[in-house]
């Protein structure tokens, strides 16, 4: 099993800051953030890299999440 999250992976996903019922949708970008706020692109991170606000996922469906707000189906 692949322990990295990818760019076009569909992740189960709650708005709302995480209270908004689970929806699945696809990673359409992955931001590694880098000194507080800047940020660099990238293709992949591991999932267990992505559990905080190191890193911005941005979803298909217009709307981005923490690490925190994302699973893995």
């Amino acid at each position: 099993m692949d322990n990295k999250l990818k760019i076009g992976d569909t992740v189960n996903w709650r708005g709302a800051w995480g209270t908004a019922p689970i929806k699945q949708v696809m990673v359409e970008s992955i931001t590694k953030i880098t000194n507080g706020k800047d940020g660099k692109p990238v293709t992949n991170v591991l999932w267990d890299d992505i559990k905080g606000r190191e890193y911005i996922v941005n979803l298909i469906n217009g709307h981005w999440a923490w690490g925190q707000h994302i699973s893995k189906i």
